[in-house]
């Protein structure tokens, strides 16, 4: 037999004791228990061999869920690096989730690996005779449980990606003692409190992530020797300021600072003119890149949204973000048509913004506290505006002013009292005024004459006016979580309704003109007189036009008109 042939079997071997060695244990530990060949449960083993026979990548992972008692599963992954550390010509090692507590030293014998992955393992220490091959290039220790690093103490000047995220890390550790050529670096999801030291030792490192820490200060000079450093993640840390020095970042691509307190900003045009000197961002205009790349700096990764048409910027998307301020030159993005800034925390709006004069559609809504532009008058081009959960306590004048404005909501504020005047948005086809303080469908509603869908759910409205009936083009009313008692006549001369929502209302019943409404699709209607007895009254009319009228509560959560 060739030495080929004698190398391959030798491997395969190696390969076959590891997966026999793990159902032995499980055998002896589970009755009943069904094996296959390669897969454990949700244990893995795979591997791949190159063309000399050589194993050159091994995977085995999720012991885990193999549910064997500590001291079994101890032996178990002792066992298995003794067997991988005769695999000389590995160059990929994977051991994942497999509680692993102690890495062996004779895993030294693996001159030959470049890759070692010991990510969700039970690790707080390294052995301090790790040597570690001289061809590593990626060492992923993350989600373990170290404390601090010691035990890789020789230099590996191929190693160019650490990942030690999710440990319990509360300094930065030395890399540069055996690392100085070290090009990536995650250390998110740990305790560090503060940056330098020997961050300023990494000469030639490219990406550093530190989000999800307690991080609250970075010393000026920390990225003085960061000549090649293109992405920087400081995002959700307890940063209040950030003032660090960044003139020799010239490769700078991408900083997030997403998550932080921070009040003062004084650097942030010096970070901005390095991103869009590093980034293309769609070939969009000089001007109109400061303000992307200020969002950039500001949102969760991959949380901007934005959209263009030739060199400009028309579409806008940074919800929920924490943002407080906008900065003054998103003015220049004067062909903007949607902004979408829900869920921030702008207390109010530039001087520029009304230089935004394209816009189509504003979305505000979820900014608490924010003041709203003194006129709208400006956006007259507006027609979908979503001021919902801004705190108001009235309707803006210059709303008014917005006459081709077709979808207003204005729902879950504090509105008593409806613009006198806001028949004039004679375009307006939908108008969400749910959860606010209003006792009454006021007069000035039932002018909207081109309405088609009308929201009031969530008031202490008592009573449908009978003026109702001039809303003639009017397809939904949601009514639900009022005080309704009746269901008015006025309701049967709408030909156009299709849907009708009364649900946790005081109706006893639904009188027959509602089922007169051919136009009817849905209805939903609850009784809550007596909720002990709580019973759902439910339209429902098929083509022979059969009617059922009482349903209890436990059979029918909503029923459709067909």
């Amino acid at each position: 037999m060739s030495d080929l042939v004698e190398k391959k079997l030798k491997d395969i071997d190696i390969i076959e004791q590891i997966i026999q060695l793990i159902k032995i244990t499980v055998e002896k530990s589970k009755e009943n228990f069904e094996i296959s060949t390669t897969t454990i449960r949700n244990a893995h083993v795979n591997h791949t061999q190159d063309d000399n026979g050589n194993v050159i990548a091994l995977e085995v992972k999720n012991l885990n869920y193999l549910e064997l008692d500590n001291y079994n599963l101890n032996i178990l992954n002792k066992d298995i690096q003794e067997l991988v550390s005769t695999l000389v010509g590995l160059e990929s090692l994977c051991l994942v989730g497999n509680g692993i507590n102690h890495i062996i030293s004779d895993l030294n014998n693996l001159v030959k690996l470049e890759i070692i992955n010991l990510s969700n393992n039970k690790l707080e220490h390294l052995p301090k005779d790790l040597l570690v091959s001289k061809n590593l290039m990626k060492l992923d220790f993350s989600k373990n449980l170290f404390s601090e690093l010691h035990g890789l103490s020789k230099s590996i000047d191929t190693l160019e990606h650490i990942d030690i995220s999710k440990n319990n890390l509360t300094i930065i550790p030395n890399f540069n003692s055996f690392a100085q050529n070290l090009k990536i670096l995650d250390l998110s999801s740990h305790k560090i409190k503060s940056v330098g030291k020997f961050i300023k030792s990494m000469e030639n490192i490219e990406e550093i992530y530190l989000k999800n820490n307690v991080i609250h200060s970075v010393e000026n000079s920390t990225f003085h020797n960061s000549l090649h450093l293109r992405i920087l993640d400081l995002s959700n840390n307890s940063l209040v300021e950030v003032n660090f020095d960044c003139s020799r970042v010239n490769k700078l691509e991408r900083l997030y600072l997403f998550g932080n307190p921070i009040s003062a900003f004084p650097s942030i045009s010096n970070f901005i003119q390095k991103i869009i000197e590093n980034r293309y961002f769609k070939g969009i205009e000089v001007i109109e890149k400061l303000v992307i790349a200020y969002f950039d700096i500001l949102t969760e990764e991959n949380e901007l949204v934005y959209e263009t048409e030739g060199s400009h910027v028309i579409r806008l998307k940074i919800p929920f973000q924490g943002i407080s301020q906008l900065p003054g030159s998103i003015g220049s993005l004067v062909k903007l048509k949607e902004l979408d800034l829900k869920g921030n925390n702008l207390k109010s709006l530039p001087g520029s913004f009304d230089k935004l004069v394209n816009l189509e559609n504003l979305d505000l809504s979820a900014n608490y506290s924010i003041k709203l532009p003194e006129d709208f008058s400006i956006y007259n081009k507006l027609t979908e505006l979503n001021i919902s959960w801004c705190n108001l306590s009235f309707m803006p004048d210059s709303l008014i002013e917005l006459k081709n404005l077709k979808k207003l909501n204005i729902s879950s504020n504090i509105i008593k009292k409806i613009h006198p005047k806001i028949c004039d948005l004679e375009e307006l086809e939908e108008l969400d005024l749910s959860y606010n303080n209003l006792d009454e469908i006021q007069k000035p509603i039932m002018e909207l004459i081109g309405l088609k869908h009308l929201k009031l759910a969530g008031n202490t409205i008592r009573k449908i006016p009978e003026a109702i009936s001039e809303l003639k083009n009017l397809e939904i009313l949601n009514l639900n979580f009022n005080q309704i008692q009746d269901i008015v006549v006025g309701l049967s001369v709408l030909t156009n309704l299709k849907a009708l929502y009364m649900i946790h209302n005081r109706i006893n019943e639904i009188p027959d003109h509602i089922f007169k409404i051919e136009s009817l699709k849905v209805g939903h209607f609850t009784e809550i007189i007596y909720p002990q007895y709580q019973v759902k009254s439910v339209c429902l009319k098929n083509s022979k036009n059969s009617i059922s009228r009482r349903i209890p509560y436990r059979l029918i959560c909503g029923m459709n008109i067909s």
